[in-house]
């Protein structure tokens, strides 16, 4: 007896009853969109290609600086699948490895590329500490290079002038590491402080000498004036601004000024 058939409907219908056929057709959408992913991910379109760097207040980026982002970057990251990749790994990264950067936030933009905005440190000083090696710092200590390794000290001396930044020497203190990677002089947040109150006041920076806790400050105009960092610096800082005040309204020609004392002293 022939084997009837059966009919080409019954047999679709029974594999459409088929679980993972079932499940397949109750989430369409979601399996085309893993599909998709799959199939782009081995085809490397979600691989980080492009990147570009923004500072963040607008102005440009020093070249040296944005030549070592941009080789961070194209080393550490380009390649890296977009969804892998830590934005806020790679802001501690960039902020531990570039000492220029002083905060970061990268942001990822679909499908492969990222936007790095960037707050810089300024240089503001060179310090030269226990070693004949020059520093170049920001206002806040952070230690920014190391400039004339090998060289004589004129090289600091020419470095200053050609930068436009002033010296700070000293003999008793050097370069702490901090926790995110950076290197920093801690005794410089008292002297900013100092450096900011006489920079308010009209007077421009030439020298600044550490020695033991004596802060010594000299001007442009080659007059010295005194500080002690073990001291409380703010009533320091108040005699300063009122006798300075003095100095000014009176044309007082001095030749120092030390605050050290309850009676600032003024030697003509």
């Amino acid at each position: 007896m022939e084997t009837q058939k059966q009919p080409r409907n019954y047999i679709l219908e029974k594999i459409s009853r088929f679980k993972p056929v079932t499940f397949l057709r109750k989430n369409l959408f979601v399996t085309i969109v893993i599909l998709l992913m799959v199939v782009t991910n081995l085809v490397g379109i979600w691989n980080i290609k492009k990147f570009e760097i923004y500072d963040t207040s607008g102005e440009e980026i020093p070249e040296k600086t944005e030549q070592q982002i941009k080789k961070y970057i194209e080393e550490n990251s380009v390649g890296e699948n977009f969804f892998i990749l830590s934005p806020g790994e790679l802001n501690k990264e960039l902020v531990s490895n570039i000492s220029y950067i002083k905060s970061a936030d990268v942001k990822k933009s679909l499908p492969n590329k990222l936007e790095i905005f960037v707050e810089i440190y300024t240089p503001e000083l060179l310090s030269v500490l226990n070693t004949d090696q020059c520093y170049v710092l920001s206002s806040e200590g952070i230690m920014l290079e190391r400039v004339c390794e090998g060289e004589a000290n004129d090289c600091c001396m020419a470095y200053v002038e050609t930068n436009k930044l002033y010296l700070l020497t000293s003999s008793s203190v050097d370069i702490s590491k901090l926790e995110n990677g950076k290197e920093k002089l801690l005794v410089m947040d008292s002297i900013s402080k100092v450096i900011k109150i006489v920079n308010s006041l009209g007077y421009d920076i030439k020298t600044v000498t550490l020695s033991g806790d004596i802060l010594e400050i000299k001007l442009t105009s080659d007059n010295i004036v005194r500080f002690s960092v073990d001291e409380d610096l703010d009533t320091q800082l108040e005699r300063f601004v009122i006798v300075a005040g003095k100095i000014k309204s009176d044309k007082i020609k001095f030749k120092s000024l030390d605050v050290r004392f309850e009676r600032p002293v003024i030697k003509n």
